[in-house]
């Protein structure tokens, strides 16, 4: 029952871990950081699988995945929180050794142990009992308490990371399809539930349980390995020039000193000189501008642009932007030869890339959608 159920999810797993691994796309780093999340799951399962169908002479492997087991449980939290922020360039530099300390010094504490209790078999043996039980209560301690925390710690840490990313969207893109990491709930959410289920099998005997938990596992594992293929790095940074660095998210005094370097005349030549791009360019009909596309034909930086638009349009970029894509958008709405064009069809024609998106931001502005304007204006 239990190498059916569970068995299958552990293939899944075990798959998309050496997809990910073994994959050399344009992000190396993130994509082996998803396949080490996926065999940390695949030793899990295993071991589930094995200390309910092996006995007897199989002993030592049942123990031995027995005791990775503990390792790969308090590994996956700051898997989960590494693999979240290696999908942008303005939070990850490096996987932090600092994050794996524990797993690696549970993980030493059980090769040790293992490997000198298969080696002795005298229980009554001094040292044989100390390592029994040093390993016995660094597990018992991992599963209990550190694994709780680390969750805790790790996932408060991604949904802040999250927020981060959400908040900085709009200060360097003037879209959100593809680079929102929307998808990312999910896949904290389904870790959450899938750990949830590893416990119920684990500390349950119930077979019945068996069921819906190899099918949400499987469920869940292949939405991860779809959703992380086809996720591309985020990229807030430009190659453009030395001067054009990301802006860090700030409160608004810091904002408002970045600007002091600036005097006034600069500022407003600034300001003067984006208005001018906007209504004689129209560089928003580009569903894809960025920031920096945007600083180059004003003359600036991003990080001088960026600042100008808190402090003196009191926007952020995304909002500066769409500000002149719903003004257009009205005009074509209201326009008799666009009559017979789609909501949708006016959105891209406006510059945005989706109808959703184009909605939201209409609504924001005008309070109304942009069906119910064209109604009152036709």
């Amino acid at each position: 029952m239990t190498i059916l159920f569970l068995g299958i999810p552990a293939i899944i797993s075990s798959f998309f871990g050496l997809k990910f691994l073994l994959s050399r796309n344009e992000m190396p780093i993130a994509s082996k950081i998803l396949g080490a999340y996926f065999f940390m799951f695949t030793i899990i399962l295993i071991t589930l699988i094995i200390s309910s169908e092996l006995e007897g002479s199989e002993a030592a492997i049942v123990n031995l995945f027995s005791l990775l087991f503990f390792v790969a449980l308090i590994a996956i939290p700051p898997t989960v929180y590494s693999y979240s922020i290696s999908l942008t360039d303005f939070k990850f530099k490096k996987i932090s050794i600092n994050h794996y300390y524990l797993p690696l010094g549970l993980l030493l504490i059980n090769l040790l142990s293992f490997i000198y209790l298969s080696s002795f078999s005298d229980e009554e043996d001094f040292i044989f009992t100390v390592c029994q039980n040093v390993m016995d209560w660094s597990n018992a301690v991992a599963l209990f308490f550190i694994f709780p925390i680390l969750n805790i710690f790790y996932i408060y840490k991604t949904l802040v990371f999250y927020r981060e990313h959400k908040k900085k969207i709009g200060d360097v893109f003037s879209y959100e399809e593809g680079i929102n990491l929307k998808w990312m709930l999910n896949f904290i959410l389904g870790y959450i539930l899938f750990i949830s289920s590893t416990f119920i099998v684990y500390l349950s005997p119930i077979n019945q349980a068996l069921i819906p938990v190899g099918v949400f596992m499987s469920g869940y594992l292949i939405y991860v390995g779809i959703k992380g293929g086809k996720q591309q790095i985020v990229k807030f940074k430009t190659p453009v020039s030395p001067e054009d660095s990301v802006v860090e998210i700030t409160p608004e005094s810091s904002i408002e000193k970045k600007t002091e370097s600036l005097d006034s005349n600069k500022k407003e030549v600034i300001k003067k000189a984006a208005v001018a791009v906007m209504q004689t360019e129209k560089p928003y009909l580009n569903s894809k501008l960025t920031i920096h596309e945007l600083a180059k034909l004003v003359g600036t930086n991003s990080k001088y642009l960026s600042s100008i638009l808190n402090s003196e349009f009191k926007m952020n970029f995304v909002s500066f932007v769409n500000k002149y894509r719903i003004e257009d958008s009205k005009n074509l709405l209201i326009s008799e030869e666009n009559k017979n064009l789609t909501i949708e069809a006016i959105a891209e024609m406006a510059g945005f890339n989706s109808k959703s998106a184009f909605n939201n931001a209409f609504k924001i502005l005008t309070k109304e959608t942009p069906s119910s304007f064209r109604k009152k204006h036709l």
